[in-house]
């Protein structure tokens, strides 16, 4: 489960100064997640001693130096570097022991750096919007997790959970969208991809998208033009491409989710990702049961209602803000 921010930041006011500092220098990189309050966090842990300020300050220098970088005057003040060669040989068996240890660690942070900068993430009932390098715009619904990863000669991203709708920019490299099922390749598009509990849905707004199975690739691309959709499961060999409900393109962004003939599994899935409690269905069975409604997923208990009126379901809430979906056996 993912720290909470307090205790991310408490954690740092543990730790050794020098540790303390390159998880700040490291998780300030992430322009993608840094908050506002993560920079007050920081500010105040500098404020705390002057220690802490310096040790931040030497950090970021050496990071820069890591990564191939001058360092900017900014992070190397001259007092800092006066600081440093005055104290450099009284302390060279202390900044040995630490390249051997705490320098290690700078490293490991660094490279856990370089492996998540390129995540975007939204948290519980949250959703966010990007530009990547291209000009792809990226439109993430709440509890979404993917991985975008551009190199010279290919644009590529891997939705892990959740929905994103990629507006693709223009670009010479082609742009592939891969998920646990499927791997869609852009044709000049506005597109929408969800990846449920069993399955991953795609539609399109414009343009086109061939989508190919990650588990049978000799069966061949399916494309999908606009006004289109396609659900892929396991259960699913090469499923045909059907007409869109109206108005169902990216409804998530104006707090709609529109079912037809949805299992109530994977409706459930997409509730659970805008509420911080549990909701479980008493029986596996009743997943396989078809929704068709028009849910508010930011009222978790009157979409709940919602579908308690359309199925045969009945809801409990606890006081610990969870629910429970059973069948209601009077119906």
């Amino acid at each position: 489960m993912p720290k909470k921010k307090a205790e991310t930041h408490r954690e740092e006011n543990e730790s050794p100064v020098w540790e303390a500092a390159a998880k700040w220098v490291v998780r300030k990189l992430d322009h993608a997640t840094w908050s506002e309050a993560d920079e007050v966090a920081l500010q105040k842990w500098r404020n705390e001693s002057p220690e802490h300020d310096l040790e931040f300050r030497k950090t970021e220098a050496a990071l820069a130096l890591m990564s191939g970088e001058e360092p900017l005057k900014a992070m190397q003040p001259a007092s800092i570097l006066q600081r440093r060669k005055k104290t450099l040989q009284r302390k060279m068996w202390k900044r040995r022991a630490w390249m051997a240890g705490g320098g290690s660690a700078l490293v490991a942070l660094l490279g856990f750096y370089l492996d998540q900068r390129n995540v975007y993430a939204t948290g519980i009932g949250e959703s966010r919007q990007w530009t990547l390098e291209d000009g792809t715009e990226l439109f993430l619904d709440a509890g979404t997790r993917l991985r975008v990863n551009y190199s010279t000669t290919t644009r590529s991203v891997i939705v892990e959970r959740g929905g994103a709708i990629f507006q693709v920019g223009q670009d010479a490299r082609p742009f592939e969208v891969r998920t646990r099922e499927v791997v869609i390749r852009d044709i000049g598009t506005t597109f929408d991809v969800h990846v449920r509990v069993m399955e991953t849905e795609v539609s399109v707004s414009e343009g086109a998208v061939e989508v190919t199975s990650t588990t049978s690739p000799e069966d061949g691309p399916v494309r999908i033009g606009a006004g289109e959709q396609i659900v892929w499961s396991p259960e699913t060999k090469k499923p045909v491409p059907t007409k869109s409900a109206a108005g169902s393109f990216g409804s998530w962004r104006e707090g709609r989710l529109i079912y037809r003939d949805k299992p109530l599994a994977e409706v459930v899935s997409d509730l659970q990702r805008y509420h911080s409690g549990d909701i479980v269905l008493d029986d596996a069975r009743l997943g396989k049961l078809k929704v068709r409604a028009t849910l508010h997923p930011r009222d978790v208990a009157s979409a709940l209602e919602v579908l308690s009126q359309v199925l045969p379901l009945d809801v409990e809430k606890s006081p610990s803000n969870d629910f429970r979906i059973f069948r209601d056996r009077a119906r």
